[in-house]
């Protein structure tokens, strides 16, 4: 197919009203019963059980009357029998070979406020444990979640004018401790996030004051020093510690006020390698659009053997683009555009299998965080099979016509190499797509 006539199909898509299924490879979509159209969490476990976490209304029908449920879903993406979870704004993640961990905030009447504290879950997708508190979270909210196949979970937590707090559960133990606090300027810090590494080391990332700053913990627990890798203003970051040990960070920086922005995005990213402190900061793409480009804006996810894919948000002089591209030891590939030339596309989420295999999961019809024009976001996927080089071309994930608001979320199974998708239509409501 040429690329002229892609482009035309992409146009009637993204304005066409919603009268079509998800187009093949992709599956007919499996819809959630009781959802809030929000970001959906999905996950698949090392083993090759996949999870969702929905918002759910507790008036519907046959609601467990908790702000969330977990649910198993199946191979062809239908959600299996849904378990209550007590938190909102909930995070999902695996850790070992068939478990996962839900973290989020509890309610305090029936909203999240200085009353409420972070509470965590964990169990199999078919069998979660009740909800606890971490000690000490009251008045803090969550940050981030991350596990690893050794066993090791890790919370990151904070509030707006003092802290991050990271706690870690070791694998054999059933308890989370408190391995870190960070101490963050009134008012002036931001975002934060954390991973794991598998051997058990811990990278945790935060803004504070237009700086972006790195701490890394060994195995053992030992905190190294803290490292100022970089600039950022209001950044959505990202970490990851790769299978040889390496440190990377990446994240969009780009100064917002109250949910708008004519300044430049930019998309970086900085790295250490195993026993060395970062190098500087690398500009990835400056996006000079004169909008607001939504979040994510990037994705940074370990590939294995020294390979880590980057996806963001970028801009081509006239229209937002997709692109991702392999870094390797640290060295970043050839960037791929992933979206057709003359149509408005941002990311949405980015998976990895095995072999190579991925899948980077995004919305046509989106001006930055706009709905473009006349435009209804669709959700497109491009996917990597193993061992491939590039990614194949835009694949059609939600039903034709929909306005998908918010931003989909992706996982690949690395037994199956199914790919799943979870988004949420403006009209409510969550969907899951699956990639044989």
């Amino acid at each position: 197919m040429s690329r002229i006539a892609l482009l035309l199909i992409l146009i009637a898509l993204v304005v066409a009203p919603s009268t079509a299924l998800a187009a093949a490879p992709w599956s007919a979509p499996a819809t959630v019963p009781g959802a809030i159209g929000q970001t959906t969490p999905v996950v698949v476990t090392p083993s090759g059980t996949a999870a969702l976490l929905a918002g759910v209304s507790r008036n519907a029908p046959g609601s467990t009357q908790t702000p969330s449920e977990l649910m198993s879903l199946s191979p062809d993406g239908q959600p299996g029998t849904p378990q209550p979870v007590s938190v909102a704004a909930g995070q999902l993640a695996t850790y070992a070979k068939g478990r996962i961990v839900v973290a989020g905030s509890t309610l305090h009447d029936g909203t999240i406020d200085d009353h409420s504290h972070v509470a965590v879950a964990v169990g199999t997708p078919g069998q979660l444990g009740s909800a606890r508190g971490l000690t000490g979270s009251t008045g803090q909210n969550l940050f981030a979640v991350a596990g690893n196949v050794r066993g090791d979970v890790a919370v990151l937590t904070g509030n707006a004018n003092s802290v991050r707090t990271l706690y870690v559960r070791r694998s054999g133990s059933t308890v989370f401790r408190v391995a870190l606090k960070i101490p963050v300027s009134r008012d002036r810090a931001r975002g934060a996030t954390v991973a794991l590494g598998p051997k058990g080391d811990v990278l945790v990332v935060w803004e504070d004051n237009h700086v972006i700053f790195a701490r890394h913990l060994g195995p053992t627990g030992h905190a190294g020093a803290v490292h100022r890798i970089g600039d950022g203003v209001q950044s959505n970051l990202q970490a990851a510690i790769d299978d040889k040990g390496r440190l990377e960070v990446a994240w969009k920086t780009q100064r917002v006020t109250e949910g708008e922005s004519d300044a430049t995005a930019t998309i970086r990213f900085a790295t250490a390698a195993p026993g060395h402190g970062f190098g500087s900061q690398r500009t990835i793409e400056s996006v000079n659009a004169g909008r607001f480009v939504g979040s994510p804006g990037v994705r940074l996810v370990p590939e294995g053997n020294g390979r880590s894919l980057v996806a963001w948000t970028g801009f081509d002089g006239a229209h937002f683009v997709v692109r991702a591209a392999d870094f390797v030891n640290g060295r970043r590939g050839t960037p791929q555009v992933l979206s057709p030339t003359g149509v408005d596309a941002v990311l949405g989420d980015a998976a990895v299998g095995t072999a190579g295999a991925a899948t980077v999961a995004w919305r046509a019809g989106v001006l930055g965080a706009d709905p473009a024009p006349g435009a209804n976001p669709t959700v497109f996927a491009s996917h990597r099979g193993d061992g491939q080089a590039a990614f194949g071309g835009p694949e059609q994930v939600s039903t034709t016509g929909e306005n998908v608001a918010f931003s989909p979320f992706a996982a690949v199974d690395p037994v199956s190499g199914r790919s799943f998708i979870a988004y949420s239509p403006l009209s409510a409501g969550t969907e899951v797509s699956v990639r044989p």
